[in-house]
């Protein structure tokens, strides 16, 4: 064997080791977006549907939260019945008579409208908006800061 016949196995085992080297690349791309959306395709949890309500006003305000609440420990019950502990654990804290949901929907991911305050009395009202990763199961991150911001202006 000469120096070419060398050579070309060199080369042969450069061109196999740089296909393993993309191969490895390639599966660990795909993990790396695979694996975080699999977490969101986390099972369906039953939840009854929204409370069907009177177009809200101050005074069918605690009417709404009244239903909204209903709604909440409804879910709660539901997701403990689908052995879901955390997001039965987080409808219940939802459906605390001091809560004031002005919108509760406990299907899927889940989405909530919760007001501090007084709504039917304020001079000014300030809207958080949650990000695309907040759902009912991180709603509690949210609302702790909602709640520090409204302690600041009170």
């Amino acid at each position: 064997m000469g120096f070419a016949a060398e050579y070309r196995l060199d080369e042969g085992a450069r061109r196999r080791a740089h296909r393993w080297r993309r191969a490895a690349l390639a599966a660990l791309i795909a993990g790396a977006v695979v694996f975080p959306l699999s977490a969101a395709g986390r099972p369906e949890i039953p939840a009854p549907a929204p409370a069907s309500l009177a177009p809200l006003s101050a005074s069918t305000l605690d009417e709404a939260y009244a239903a909204n609440r209903a709604n909440a420990a409804e879910a709660a019950r539901m997701a403990a019945a689908h052995h879901d502990r955390d997001r039965a654990a987080t409808d219940r804290q939802l459906a605390a008579p001091a809560r004031h949901l002005l919108r509760f929907d406990g299907r899927g991911s889940g989405r909530v409208a919760e007001v501090l305050g007084d709504l039917a009395r304020a001079d000014r009202i300030a809207v958080l908006v949650p990000g695309s990763d907040t759902s009912l199961d991180t709603y509690g991150r949210f609302h702790a800061a909602a709640a520090a911001l409204y302690g600041q202006l009170v």
